[in-house]
């Protein structure tokens, strides 16, 4: 997942509805065990991305990485206050590239004006899924919305 993929539309209500699109790399109906190749997608990769073959299991943390690091860049527009100047892509690409990735974004959450349990879950979603080990990452895809949203 990556910016790029995702569609914002008018919602119900006047909102705003996000849709994801290119599925180019789905793997439905396939076995846990089964071997699939990912694409690079540049910054949008998880740190342990390589050419060759995966399983779906180590895909499925490659995805929860990307959801997150999107979620994260969201955070960093301007509008939102998080930075001044720069484009959030550069900004993620230095936070990402540097040894403390985990502690900027930390960081940048506590600097949000946000209530203490909305900080608090999005600190939990980014420190589980944004780990550069990808044994420490949740791979519960459906369920990260809720660190968000509780109430879906």
């Amino acid at each position: 997942m990556k910016p790029q993929n995702i569609l914002i539309f008018d919602g119900h209500c006047g909102g705003l509805l996000a849709k994801i699109a290119d599925f180019g790399s789905s793997m439905i109906g396939q076995e846990e065990e089964d071997m699939h190749g990912l694409p690079h997608s540049g910054i949008w990769s998880a740190p342990e991305y390589h050419h060759r073959k995966i399983s779906i299991e180590a895909a499925k943390k490659m995805d929860a990485y990307s959801f997150s690091l999107t979620c994260l860049w969201l955070l960093l527009d301007e509008p939102h206050g998080a930075i001044d100047g720069g484009s959030s892509t550069t900004v993620l690409r230095q936070m990402k590239e540097s040894c403390d990735f985990l502690a900027k974004a930390h960081d940048l959450v506590t600097s949000l004006d946000l209530e203490n349990e909305a900080s608090q879950r999005l600190w939990c979603l980014f420190e589980t899924t944004l780990a550069d080990d990808p044994l420490k990452r949740i791979i519960d895809v459906q369920a990260m919305p809720k660190f968000l949203n509780p109430d879906q």
